[in-house]
């Protein structure tokens, strides 16, 4: 008898050990599964930094650039911009305030704002003070060709 009780006692832990397993294989298939998009989720996280890095580079190099380029053209920047010349170069440009509002990038309203004021004006956009600075240098036909007119601009008209 002693036989058969070990043999039944065999059978069970065998039985018991295989349905273990069964029921254990979908765990470990998940398991191995999760493992895999854990490592494909680190090797997309570290592409990532590496691209981060890489444009944090290049935006480095940028800005030093932009500083550089600020350096390398103080005239523009330096350069006072009063309500009076603004007034003055369009007339002497022949240019209504829309037309030198289109070609400086801005809006009729503020080219308005500035001739009212009085002394130094601030110009906060530095292409807006470039492209006044050039203005400056500029005669008419260039002015005009700028605008795309082939005519040269004729005077402005003053209503009393």
């Amino acid at each position: 008898m002693s036989t058969l009780a070990q043999t039944i006692k065999d059978e069970i832990r065998r039985i018991s050990r295989r349905e273990i397993g069964l029921a254990l294989s979908k765990f470990r298939r998940d398991h191995i599964a999760l493992k895999k998009r854990l490592a494909e989720q680190k090797y997309k996280i570290s592409a990532i930094e590496n691209e981060n890095k890489e444009i944090s580079k290049k935006l480095a190099a940028f800005g030093q650039d932009q500083r550089a380029e600020a350096h390398s053209e103080p005239e523009a920047e330096q350069v006072p911009v009063y309500a009076r010349g603004i007034k003055s170069l369009r007339r002497r440009l022949g240019l209504s305030q829309i037309a030198l509002a289109r070609l400086v990038g801005m809006n009729r309203i503020s080219i308005s704002h500035w001739e009212k004021k009085s002394g130094k004006i601030t110009i906060i956009k530095p292409e807006v003070r470039k492209m006044l600075t050039e203005l400056k240098g500029m005669k008419k036909a260039e002015v005009g060709a700028r605008l795309g007119t082939l005519k040269r601009p004729g005077k402005i008209v003053r209503k009393h």
